[in-house]
């Protein structure tokens, strides 16, 4: 028996929080733009050098994530890493504007302070979820609901923040983790060595 209201109280808030943060990407001082301008002109050559350079940011990385999530059947764990960097955008936007006021010195600054101190891992745990999310849209082709295209999508992302300037260490860490853990499993089963061989041609066929 389906239960329409607790699917609206799990899709709205899921496609309500990508509209957010696909807006805040999308303003007119969004972050692709303003760190990295635009093309030089509007023609094949300038569009396509700008874009070999931005398509190494995150702030690209998570736009193209935005927009695929919007149009895709929601999946919770692609919020992860939304919400994490939404949580120290705010922190920093109240340090800055508040940062005076008794009460943010009192509870604010010490939380800030330890979000800073873990921000690295912060930033490895949104690899690992990032990760986690390819592989849960691949299992996810075999029931319904699944989501090809937000697929494809996730995974030419995966790619591209393996080449990264600013998340590759920490992909890179969660990649070589799994293939220590899965070495043995390998070994025993031919079949997921291939799949693997496959996932290490296709990385290296989107290197920049």
């Amino acid at each position: 028996m389906s239960h329409p209201q607790l699917h609206l109280d799990i899709v709205l808030p899921v496609r309500y929080t990508c509209v957010v943060y696909w807006r805040q990407i999308m303003l007119p001082h969004m972050q692709v733009y303003g760190a990295n301008g635009g093309p030089a002109a509007w023609n094949t050559a300038a569009i396509t050098a700008w874009a070999q350079r931005v398509l190494v940011t995150s702030d690209a990385h998570y736009l193209i994530l935005a927009v695929a999530a919007y149009v895709n059947p929601p999946v919770t764990l692609l919020l992860v890493p939304y919400i994490v960097l939404a949580a120290y955008g705010l922190a920093d936007f109240v340090s800055q504007q508040y940062g005076s006021h008794p009460i943010w010195q009192r509870y604010g600054a010490p939380l800030h302070q330890k979000m800073l101190a873990y921000y690295q891992k912060a930033l490895q745990f949104n690899a690992q979820s990032e990760i986690m999310l390819g592989f849960q849209l691949i299992v996810g082709l075999l029931f319904p609901g699944r989501a090809p295209l937000l697929l494809m999508a996730v995974w030419q992302v995966l790619r591209l923040r393996f080449w990264s300037v600013d998340a590759a260490v920490h992909h890179r860490m969660v990649w070589a983790g799994l293939d220590q853990m899965s070495g043995r499993v390998r070994q025993q089963v031919p079949i997921l060595q291939k799949a693997v061989t496959f996932g290490v041609n296709f990385f290296h066929a989107g290197r920049q």
